[in-house]
């Protein structure tokens, strides 16, 4: 792998990273939301926020990217996930998660398609784009295991009453992949 793809790997492992577990912390939402009395038809309805918005939103948002860039775009959408993520432990209004959850599910999908367009544009030679494929794919089962795993120590610690506070690291590292982003120069 040359420097170049080097540098464009690490970003794009951590957007992965970062989407993953936005996405996958929905077992931990509605388990605490539930101890706040919250009907389990009002929650369970909580993840067709998430999915129908990545389902919709892949089908249209090519010509969006298309027009601003994957760049642009794949920052535009960390952005919005950074930002969404320091509010989220504000906020105590049930409707917020379900615009939380509309926003993450839009912002994946624009994501997804960025991150695999910047791989096409930016690598061809074939060894260096499986393994940028396989770091990628990767890095989402570790998104997956790092937020059940300390979203699971936070809610069983005596700390537990913050556990949307557990969402601000989501917020840290969308500025830090933003700012590795930013100093990329990719195709």
């Amino acid at each position: 792998m040359t420097p170049k793809h080097t540098n464009i790997s690490l970003p794009l492992k951590l957007t992965f990273l970062i989407f993953s577990m936005v996405l996958n912390c929905m077992g931990i939402v509605i388990l605490q939301l539930s101890e706040a009395k919250i009907t389990y038809e009002k929650l369970g309805f909580l993840e067709s926020f998430k999915d129908l918005p990545i389902a919709f939103i892949s089908l249209f948002v090519v010509n969006f990217i298309s027009k601003i860039g994957a760049k642009k775009a794949l920052i535009f959408a960390l952005t919005i996930v950074g930002i969404c993520s320091l509010i989220l432990p504000f906020v105590e209004v049930f409707w917020f998660y379900k615009l939380w959850f509309a926003i993450i599910g839009t912002c994946f999908a624009i994501g997804k398609i960025c991150v695999f367009g910047i791989i096409r544009n930016n690598i061809s030679d074939e060894k260096s784009l499986a393994k940028t494929m396989n770091n990628v794919e990767a890095s989402f089962m570790i998104g997956i295991f790092v937020v059940n795993t300390g979203f699971g120590w936070l809610i069983s610690s005596q700390y537990s009453q913050f556990w949307k506070f557990g969402f601000l690291s989501i917020s840290i590292l969308s500025a830090i992949t933003i700012f590795l982003f930013s100093r990329l120069k990719i195709s």
